[in-house]
């Protein structure tokens, strides 16, 4: 990465703002320092702890998550059925 000063510039902010960001990405382990070699990115280590990927559950998509469906909508479905079986026989298009 560039130098404090040249980030600072760059990103139009003060130096102490720079050196925050930059601590909070080292302590989070995104980013390995060494006075008079720079800075350079990394990935975090992976904690000891946490299971393989393919332990870990699927995620829930958000976009689509819902609560299941209350005795209402039960209600509704079983009543439509019964009013299903006369329109299975035709084609739709009378």
């Amino acid at each position: 990465l560039p130098g404090e000063r040249e980030l600072a510039a760059a990103l139009n902010v003060s130096r102490t703002t720079i050196a925050s960001a930059l601590g909070q990405l080292r302590e989070e382990g995104f980013l390995y320092s060494r006075q008079g070699s720079g800075s350079r990115i990394v990935l975090p280590e992976r904690p000891a702890d946490l299971p393989p990927p393919s332990d870990i559950p699927s995620t829930l998509n958000l976009s689509t998550a819902a609560l299941s469906a209350g005795p209402e909508v039960h209600q509704a479905f079983q009543h439509a059925m019964t009013l299903l079986p006369p329109y299975l026989g035709q084609t739709g298009y009378d």
